[in-house]
Formats: structure tokens, sequence, C-alpha cells
């Protein structure tokens, strides 16, 4: 990439400031790129948002300690970033080895490491920089580190999000939940509740528990031997509710046509009296209780009464038949029906 020369200050001591980054668009001298710093204060704010100073390294050794197994000491750090006309630059305190280095020319360069978007190469966030002599070779070994870690923590903040997982999710915060929701797939449901509600006994399993549910479905099925339709029970009920009226108009019409032959009525109050013992039958009783004879024995109007049926609808005998009940003795039940 571009690479920052670093200019001892009016008096032949380490820069104070530096520059980090260049504004617009760049390339890696491997001609790698291009790479774009379009918002310098939205890639300070991320630096920033580290909360921490950033350091400056020798040869970048930070990122290459896992490799070689060596020490990782600061040369400086960046205290302050700013944004100018010409890029991002930053305020250095430097450490003394690092400003005798600088002083004595035996470092020259300074190269930033950065973080910048696979998709559009634009700079999202500063890291570091390190004093360096030859930027080339190690930009292209920190070019791939980087951005595997930059793809890295767009994969595990996207992650999290999917998690439902709040605040800054690290990967070992990751890990748990997926950890957790991966038990959860396999844990066993409890049955103990509808193994007691089926009466099954408590180590029963799930095709136990749906032969059982098979079970009551069967036996939800009527059988027809043993149950009527609603259909037929409601004509039926209402064969007896006609039975029981005409035996009761039959007693009524008695006693009304017994009081006439007895003198307590006359003829011609034989419809009133008929009408007032189908809505009032207590009163008229006792008003023929009270009543004197005040004439002769009389005789009745030829009124024949509606004989007892004991013939039964088709239904009815239907019903007899899937029952196993006799036709005869059915019909003499629904007559006594009649007489209470």
């Amino acid at each position: 990439m571009t690479l920052f020369k670093l200019e001892l200050s009016s008096q032949g001591s380490a820069p104070e400031w530096v520059q980090l980054l260049p504004m617009g668009q760049f390339h890696m001298r491997d001609g790698r790129g291009p790479f774009t710093l379009q918002n310098p204060e939205a890639v300070i704010r991320a630096s920033q948002s580290l909360n921490m100073d950033l350091p400056i390294d020798y040869d970048h050794q930070i990122d290459f300690t896992r490799k070689n197994g060596g020490g990782a000491p600061a040369g400086g750090w960046i205290v302050g970033l700013e944004s100018r006309e010409d890029g991002i630059w930053g305020q250095v305190e430097w450490t003394d080895r690092a400003s005798e280095a600088i002083t004595a020319k035996e470092y020259r360069f300074l190269s930033p490491v950065f973080r910048r978007s696979r998709q559009t190469g634009e700079v999202l966030r500063i890291d570091r920089a390190a004093l360096t002599n030859d930027p080339a070779l190690d930009l292209i070994e920190l070019s791939s580190q980087e951005n595997d870690d930059m793809e890295l923590d767009e994969f595990v903040r996207n992650l999290a999000s999917v998690l439902g997982l709040t605040g800054e999710a690290d990967v070992q915060g990751v890990t748990d939940a997926v950890k957790e929701l991966c038990s959860q797939q396999h844990k066993t449901p409890d049955l103990t509740k509808i193994t007691s509600a089926l009466k099954l006994d408590g180590d029963a399993g799930v095709p136990e528990i749906c032969a059982a549910i098979g079970g009551l479905s069967e036996e939800a099925q009527p059988d027809p031997a043993k149950y009527v339709t609603i259909d037929q029970y409601n004509e039926l009920h209402q064969q007896v509710i006609e039975l029981c009226s005409q035996s009761q108009k039959t007693e009524h019409q008695t006693a009304v046509d017994d009081a006439i032959r007895e003198g307590k009525l006359t003829p011609a109050q034989r419809d009133w009296a008929m009408e007032l013992a189908s809505k009032d039958p207590d009163s008229l009783s006792k008003y023929l209780d009270k009543a004197i004879p005040v004439i002769g024995k009389q005789s009745v109007p030829s009124v024949k009464p509606q004989p007892k049926s004991s013939q039964l609808s088709g239904d009815a005998l239907t019903i007899c038949s899937q029952l196993g009940l006799d036709e005869k003795g059915f019909a003499d039940d629904l007559m006594k029906l009649e007489e209470v």
C-alpha cells in the first residue's frame, strides 16, 4: 500500500503526528486494491470504540507472535486520531527505544493495519500500526490474516443477531448459544402428564401413547347395536309425548262425562270443562268435588274417545330391532307411561 515515511521533527526527534491512511482510493505496493477511505470520521469512531490506545509495534510482531512465539513490545501508542484533508492522522506517544530508533533512522516507514469490507474495499477501522522497513512483504501476510479476522467478526455478529444475543457478543458467547440451542433440540419432551391422562405406565414412550390415542379414537365410534341416532331418539320421544297427551285427554274426558251423568255439569258445560281440564286439571277437580247435583242424571253426548294405540312407528320398530327389545313389551311400556 501507500507507504508513510517517518519525517523527523524540526528538532530532529520522532514526529508527534503521523499519517495512517490517505484520503480517497489507494493501492498496496504489490498492486492489490483498490481500497477506499470515504468517511474518515466513521473510521475514527470505529477505531475509538476499541476503548484503548492503538499500539505501534515493530515489524507487525503483534500479528506474527502466534506463529513465531516471539514477544511483541510496543514502540509507541496512538493516543489521538484526526481527520485531515489528506487522510487520517494519529498522535503518537513514542517509547524511548522507538524514538531513538527513528532518530537514528533504524526505522523509516510506518505501516497501518486496518480492516476493510471485502465486497467494496472500503476502510472500516484502524487497529494498529507498525514500524517497518519492508512493508510490502508484511502486508501480504497481514492482508490475508486481517481480512479473515474481519470476515470472522462479521460472521460472529450476524450469527449473534440470528441467535437473539444482545450487546457485544464474542466468539465464546455465540458458541455457548449454539451449544444450548443444540441441547434443546435433543432434549426428550416430558410425557408424564400425557401418560398419566391416558392411564399408561410412567415409562411409556411415543409408540405406546400413539397406540392409546388410536384406541380412544376407535372407542369414540358408537356401536350401532347399542346406540340409536339422535333423530330416532327425538321421534320416539315425540311419540311418547303424544301418547301421554292423548292419555291425559282421555282421562279428562272421562271425568267430565261422569260429572255430566251425575248432574254436576250440564251438557252445555262440557266444552268449558274440557278446556279447563286441559289448562288446570286441579281447578276442575276441586270444582267437581264441591259441585252439588242440581239436575238428574244426564245422558252424555256421543263422543267416541280415541282408542289407545299400541302400534309403533317404523323408526320405533327399528330401535326395538337394534336393541333386541320385544315389540309388544315395548308398546305396553309406552301405554303404562300414559297411565302415570
